[in-house]
């Protein structure tokens, strides 16, 4: 046998290989058949009958039944029926065309009802893609208030329904014209993708697993998929996929079955010049593809897994650019202050949120903006999604010699206009980044729940004053639950909850207020049984998120705290926005796109305090007892000076001998006036005085928060003056205080 039938024989399905190896058609005549039934689209069984002049064996003709329906199911990724295994109802299905689907549009798309469940119809379609088809029937049967669902019919099913409607000789010219032709030839390839993407597959060899994978791949595309994951189970395969922005991922095909999983995973293998023979280590690969002027990068990855081997493939179109900066911002003005920033040579630009997703669409939009021909523009990202005509993109390899300190370093050295580093992972990072601010304008990231923590973050990472020195600025994103629109629910808010965001009863009257409808998963499946559930969340009760930003300006209060260390607490009242965050968030509750429990979930720190009644005599009191405790403890020191002076003049009298003053040097000089100066001598400056008109000085010991007592009472002043004027003429020196003439400080 020559080497290229050896090959044709290897590209050839099992199913066919099967009917050789029984004797049923000779290696030529197969190779007949398939070339004659891909030119002329018609039915192959038909062919391969015609060709040998003998009908297919039961058992052949069953396995190709089943392996038919299974490439269909693949193609189109529904179920399709088989009419032996669940019998269809001629009667019911011949009613079902009189009452609801008339029969030239069974006829002209190939459709027909084959059963009624309730108010739902059951649709078999030969092409279940077909959307005309389907608008058609959505149109059709909206006029008589019934649902419907597709399924799969294979074509000669079809045709053996539709013969009791269709006259002889139509039936004969349908079949002379070749409308009998299979919608694919199952046993070698799947429908033919889109031309404009098939185009980039047209070198790949003729298979049925090299057909899968590229519809695989195909369809991710052409659902705008930007992650693609093939995941084998105990029982199937499960492929899903995530669009740009999603959270979430969804079905690409209904599970494939098990079998299939090795075959996908060593074809994925190749395409990315991987090792198929080892299956118990991670590998990386790279699958391109490129026409004309649109280049298509798969990333793949594959995993060790329980049940197999699980692959991820990030897909990278050329075709799908960052997405516009003011679709991401709908406040102009704030799209405005971020280009402004955007402007300076020097600096370093934070963006910052929960969501990283959201970070990173926001760098490459606000570098999508910059002209790549006069401007030395790199990027330095863990995962490549979008590519940037004119701009140098590096994808770091951790595990390997690529990692970002050694690429920092390298890019150290060249004369660089602007650089965007994705996120900054660790201090050592950190710190090289900030010093490459001074000579560069850098755009960068990081993980925070708002804007001021991220910055008290990143100055805890970083020198503080140089810090200081090259911040410009940033922004943070706030993703807030969007409410579904079309199944939210009125929400009553309790004082308490209307306490918290500081609106008035008076206020409460002019707003609607709404919380979403969520269901338990036993709650979507009773409703999606009923035709209850939501068509719009599915039972979640959200359509998306509401992006909501606040721009940190780097004004110079800001970098004073920041090059002064300053806590997080510090940063937060030193940042104030001109429109914070909460109040836009607010906007839309007002709106009816946000509910109140999502928005204070987001922002815990800013709302008011209820967890008492927000009255000052609470917070007074607190202060009355500490104020009240220093009073007690001068009243106890001023009586133990006191004896302490009566000892001492006793001792000296019963002695015959001159008082010296120098005993009780404090007191003496106090008594005699002596000068501030000496008396700060004798003080030690660590500690907090009280001072009076008098010159008596008494140097105590705090009991507790000294600072924080001083500037809940009164933040301008140092210290707490008292008029002990009168000290000097006083004859009752038992029992003085001190305090008595101090004014009232909530009087």
């Amino acid at each position: 046998m020559s080497l290229s039938n050896d090959f044709d024989q290897l590209s050839l399905s099992p199913f066919s290989n099967q009917l050789i190896q029984s004797g049923y058609i000779s290696l030529p005549r197969m190779q007949q058949a398939l070339i004659e039934a891909r030119n002329s689209r018609r039915p192959f069984m038909k062919i391969l009958e015609q060709i040998t002049g003998n009908p297919l064996p039961p058992t052949l003709l069953r396995q190709y039944k089943e392996h038919h329906l299974f490439t269909l199911k693949i193609l189109h990724g529904i179920e399709f029926i088989n009419p032996e295994a669940e019998p269809v109802d001629r009667e019911q299905m011949s009613q079902l065309v009189q009452q609801f689907i008339p029969f030239e549009i069974c006829r002209r798309y190939q459709v027909l009802p084959l059963k009624a469940i309730d108010s739902n119809l059951l649709v078999g379609m030969v092409n279940p893609s077909h959307t005309e088809a389907q608008e058609m029937l959505t149109k059709l049967l909206r006029s008589h208030q019934i649902s419907w669902q597709r399924v799969g019919i294979s074509q000669e099913d079809y045709d053996n329904f539709i013969e009791q409607y269709i006259p002889s000789a139509i039936n004969s010219e349908k079949e002379d014209q070749g409308f009998g032709a299979t919608l694919v030839d199952s046993t070698e390839i799947f429908e033919q993708p889109p031309e404009t993407i098939s185009d980039l597959f047209k070198d790949e060899p003729d298979s049925p697993v090299v057909t899968l994978v590229n519809k695989i791949l195909v369809t991710a595309i052409e659902r705008e998929g930007t992650h693609l994951e093939i995941d084998p189970q105990e029982d199937n395969v499960i492929i899903r996929y995530r669009q740009t922005q999603a959270d979430t991922l969804q079905p690409l095909f209904d599970p494939l079955p098990k079998k299939v999983a090795a075959p996908i995973t060593s074809r994925l293998k190749i395409m990315a010049n991987l090792d198929i023979s080892q299956r118990k280590t991670p590998q990386k690969g790279r699958i391109t593809k490129a026409k004309g002027q649109r280049t298509l990068h798969f990333f793949v990855n594959t995993l060790p897994s329980l049940h197999g081997e699980k692959v991820s493939i990030r897909i990278v179109d050329s075709n799908v650019k960052p997405p516009p900066l003011e679709t991401l911002i709908s406040d102009q003005s704030l799209v405005e202050s971020l280009l402004t920033m955007t402007d300076h040579p020097t600096g370093l630009l934070l963006i910052s949120s929960a969501n990283q997703r959201m970070i990173y669409s926001m760098l490459l939009s606000l570098l999508a903006r910059k002209n790549p021909q006069q401007l030395n523009i790199a990027t330095l990202e863990e995962s490549i999604s979008y590519l940037l005509p004119g701009v140098t993109q590096i994808e770091v390899d951790n595990e390997g010699d690529k990692d970002y300190a050694s690429v920092l370093r390298s890019l150290a050295s060249q004369d660089l206009d602007i650089l965007m580093v994705d996120h900054l992972r660790e201090p050592t990072m950190a710190r090289m980044v900030v010093e490459m601010s001074r000579h560069c304008l850098i755009l960068t990231s990081l993980i925070a729940q708002d804007g001021a923590s991220a910055l008290a973050h990143l100055s805890q990472m970083v020198d503080q004053s140089l810090l200081a020195d090259t911040l410009i600025g940033g922004i943070h994103h706030y993703a807030i639950p969007r409410l579904c629109p079309t199944c939210l629910s009125v929400h009553d808010p309790s004082p308490k909850e209307l306490a918290q965001f500081g609106i008035s009863p008076a206020k409460k009257a002019e707003i609607s207020f709404y919380q979403a409808r969520t269901l338990t998963a036993e709650g979507i499946a009773q409703a999606r049984e009923r035709g209850r559930l939501c068509r719009t969340c599915s039972g979640t009760g959200y359509q998306g998120h509401q992006a909501v930003y606040e721009v940190l300006r780097g004004t110079a209060s800001l970098k004073t705290a920041i090059a002064h260390g300053s806590t997080l607490t510090r940063l937060k009242q030193t940042f104030l926005p001109e429109k914070s965050a909460l109040t836009r968030a607010l906007d839309l509750i007002y709106q009816g796109q946000a509910s109140l429990a999502d928005v204070a979930t987001l922002f815990p720190h800013d709302l008011h305090n209820t967890s008492s009644p927000p009255s000052v005599p609470a917070k007074n009191a607190d202060l009355t007892e500490r104020l009240a405790n220093f009073e007690k403890l001068l009243l106890a020191l001023t009586e133990e000076f006191q004896q302490l002076k009566e000892a001492i003049e006793a001792n000296s009298s019963s002695s015959g001998e001159d008082i010296n003053l120098t005993v009780m040097p404090l007191y003496e000089s106090m008594v005699q006036g002596a000068s501030l100066e000496a008396l700060e001598q004798d003080i030690d400056p660590s500690k907090e005085t009280i001072a009076g008109d008098s010159l008596l000085y008494e140097e105590l010991t705090d009991p507790g928060d000294w600072d924080a007592l001083k500037r809940e009472l009164q933040p301008e002043q140092e210290t707490i003056a008292a008029d002990f004027s009168d000290l000097k003429n006083s004859d009752h020196r038992q029992g003085l205080n001190p305090f008595n003439p101090v004014p009232d400080p909530w009087s």
